[in-house]
């Protein structure tokens, strides 16, 4: 797995890793989202710059006493850009690298 650039705040409990970009059609941007097992209420986020377009997500925490497996999922998640994403990078949030498109990868 990348290493993420040095210099980056430790990530927020709930943000979720965008794990892999598997389409770009015009301004709509489909990836997957790494989470646990119990991880509720799953919400797509997208921040937007001239050079680049920031992606992830984020959860609520399952209720207290909630016995959950270390299982990893990865959900598939869309978002709208407000323009075709173009020659912009596309970053993971959780991680601050550059994510590249992997069709394959759901």
């Amino acid at each position: 797995m990348p290493v993420p650039p040095p210099g980056l705040a430790d990530p927020a409990p709930g943000l979720l890793h965008a794990a892999s970009l598997t389409r770009i059609e015009g301004s709509t941007l489909t990836f997957s989202l790494s989470h646990g097992d119990c991880d509720r209420d799953l919400r797509a986020h997208v921040l937007e710059f001239d050079d680049l377009v920031v992606i992830g997500g984020s959860h609520d925490e399952p209720p207290a006493g909630t016995a959950c497996t270390l299982a990893l999922r990865r959900t598939v998640a869309v978002v709208a850009l407000t323009a075709p994403l173009g020659d912009r990078a596309v970053v993971s949030a959780s991680t601050g690298i550059r994510l590249f498109l992997n069709p394959q990868v759901n």
